[in-house]
């Protein structure tokens, strides 16, 4: 029995040092790697490792050569089963402010293995703070889910209203 509690402890001590000591930079050059398949670049950041994740500052976000957000503080954290992504003072460039009406907001995403196939976002800007489910209804549908967009009516245009509140479908 005593033999046993060792094993388990010495896995848990391997598997913390493993999330504590593992190289977090290497996998946000992964990610960023990752969106150059898309035509999306970060460019100008300056990156510092942390316990569990990484931290980004200044990052410029160009689209097809065309710089559309800066963001001031980007936090990228995963521990075991879960991971987040905070992004800090994002401001949009003027292009996108004909699609978007808000010219600077904070924007959390998380996921959870537990449910993998959903992601919380929440969006705050000026007074307004929303909570929306991102989810793979099957293997060819993305649905937004959004229980009320007051605040945020520039969405009518673009989302559906149920029972349950506000929703975006679009299929793959």
């Amino acid at each position: 029995m005593q033999m046993v509690k060792n094993i388990l402890l010495f896995g848990l001590v391997l598997l913390v040092s493993l999330v504590v000591f593992a190289p977090k930079d290497r996998l946000y050059y992964l990610a960023e790697k990752e969106l150059e398949t898309y035509d999306a670049i970060i460019s100008q950041e300056r990156i510092e490792d942390g316990f569990f994740g990484v931290e980004v500052a200044n990052a410029h976000l160009s689209i097809k050569g065309v710089e559309v957000a800066t963001v001031e503080k980007m936090h990228l954290s995963w521990v075991l089963f879960a991971s987040s992504l905070e992004l800090r003072n994002v401001v949009l460039d003027a292009s996108s402010k004909g699609v978007v009406p808000v010219s600077e907001f904070n924007l959390s995403i998380t996921h959870n293995l537990s449910s993998p196939k959903s992601i919380g976002v929440k969006l705050s800007y000026q007074e307004v703070s929303k909570e929306a489910m991102v989810r793979l209804v099957d293997e060819e549908t993305l649905r937004i889910e959004v229980e009320s967009i007051e605040g945020m009516e520039w969405l009518k245009n673009y989302m559906q209203e149920d029972e349950k509140g506000w929703y975006y479908e679009r299929t793959l």
